[in-house]
C-alpha cells in the first residue's frame, strides 16, 4: 500500500498546475499535456475540453499543411487562454485538491487507463472518447466557447465554494443537463461515452461506496 501511495503522490506532483495553457489543441506537438490529464480520474474533469478529440490530420505538420493553425497552436485563440486557466483554478480549489487528498488517503479510488498515455494523436478506442474518466460526465466545450454559459457555470462553482467550502466527498465537477439557451429552447449535453474496457490495476484495490467507485462499476473500470 505504501508503494501505491508513493506512485499516486508522484502522479499528483507531476500533474499539479503549471503556467502553460491547457488543454492544448488536438494536433499540438505538446499533446502529452492533455493525455496526462485525461488518463485518470484525478484530472479528467478539470477542463470541459477534456477529452480532446483526435487529430483528424494525423499530426501537427499535416495540420499546418492543411492550413489549420487552430488545430496546432493554442495562441491561435488567445482570448480563451484565461478562460481555461481560471476555470481550472476554481476546479483546483473546489474539487481538485480535496480529491487528491482523498485518493492519497485511500478514501477515494484511483481510476486510470494507461492506454491513453500512449495513444498520441488518435484515440486507442474503436470510438472517439467523449467521457471524462471515472466521473460519468461528458466533455462540454460549450462552457468555454459560449461566454454566457462560462459565466453562469463559473459563478455557480465559486458560489458553492464560498457557501460550502471545498468538496467533502467524491463528486464530479463538470455539470450535467442543459446549459445554453437558444430561441427554440435548451440544448443538452452530448451523448454519454461507450464503456471503457481495457484497464490496469494495482494490488489491494480500494472497495469504497463512493461516487468514484459507483462510476467505476458502471463503466467497467478497474480501480485501486
Amino acid at each position: 500500500m505504501t508503494a501505491t501511495r508513493g506512485l499516486l503522490l508522484t502522479l499528483v506532483s507531476i500533474l499539479l498546475p503549471t503556467p502553460v495553457p491547457a488543454p492544448v489543441p488536438r494536433c499540438s506537438p505538446f499533446i502529452f499535456i492533455n493525455k496526462l490529464a485525461e488518463f485518470s480520474n484525478i484530472w479528467s474533469d478539470s477542463n470541459p475540453y477534456f477529452p480532446v478529440p483526435p487529430c483528424e490530420y494525423g499530426g501537427p505538420l499535416e495540420a499546418l499543411k492543411a492550413g489549420d493553425k487552430r488545430a496546432v497552436f493554442v495562441t491561435s485563440q488567445p482570448q480563451k487562454i484565461p478562460l481555461h486557466n481560471f476555470y481550472e483554478f476554481v476546479w483546483l480549489l473546489k474539487t481538485g485538491l480535496p480529491r487528491m487528498a482523498r485518493i492519497l488517503a485511500g478514501k477515494e479510488p484511483f481510476i486510470y487507463d494507461p492506454n491513453i498515455l500512449e495513444e498520441k494523436y488518435q484515440h486507442y478506442t474503436p470510438y472517439v472518447r467523449t467521457g471524462q474518466l471515472g466521473h460519468g460526465t461528458p466533455r462540454r466545450p460549450e462552457i468555454i466557447d459560449d461566454f454566457g454559459v462560462y459565466k453562469r457555470v463559473v459563478k455557480s462553482k465559486i458560489g458553492s465554494l464560498i457557501r460550502e467550502g471545498p468538496d467533502k466527498r467524491p463528486s464530479a465537477y463538470t455539470p450535467l443537463g442543459p446549459l445554453r439557451r437558444k430561441q427554440s429552447g435548451l440544448i443538452g449535453p452530448s451523448p454519454s461515452p461507450r464503456p471503457y474496457r481495457r484497464q490496469a490495476t494495482f494490488s489491494e484495490p480500494f472497495r469504497g461506496n463512493s461516487l468514484g467507485a459507483l462510476a467505476a462499476r458502471r463503466y467497467g473500470i478497474d480501480t485501486i
